[in-house]
């Protein structure tokens, strides 16, 4: 399934038929391969809820892995529309951790060469973190987000 998103970038995701007209999306983490912003992937997928409620389902529920915890936090936020938002693995404190996965010089790698490549046990590229990334990272504040996030809704 292909859901255009508001900057006209093409969504993918699966959609899995049963008899109900009630979903629940389920939001990957970082290491599916898919990348983006936190706050840019929560208007995704607003973009998903959105085309979904067009097509006479009801999404009863967001659920997010790892990063994708981190999502649906910032989207219950932002939107405040679902009364059942799931974080599973979420981190709270999304600073932690950095300097043990990309090395405590990370800040001045990252400002000379652009970006990091996080390599595997073989030596290999398992992924590639960029400077906008990782300020991204660095700037989402979980506490403040879940702070806005209407106590009446859940």
């Amino acid at each position: 399934m292909i859901i255009p998103n508001k900057h006209g970038e093409k969504l993918v995701g699966l959609l899995h038929e049963t008899e109900s007209k009630e979903i629940v999306i389920l939001c990957h983490g970082f290491r599916s391969r898919k990348y983006g912003n936190y706050y840019r992937e929560a208007d995704d997928l607003h973009a998903v809820i959105q085309h979904f409620s067009g097509e006479s389902h009801v999404v009863s529920a967001i659920l997010g892995h790892s990063k994708g915890g981190n999502v649906v936090l910032l989207y219950a936020s932002k939107y405040q529309d679902l009364r059942i938002v799931v974080n599973v693995s979420g981190r709270y404190d999304l600073k932690r951790g950095i300097a043990e996965r990309l090395g405590e010089d990370f800040i001045e790698i990252i400002k000379k060469d652009g970006h990091i490549d996080v390599k595997n046990k073989t030596g290999g590229i398992e992924y590639r973190v960029t400077e906008e990334a990782l300020m991204d990272r660095l700037r989402t504040d979980m506490l403040e987000a879940c702070l806005k996030i209407d106590k009446e809704w859940c």
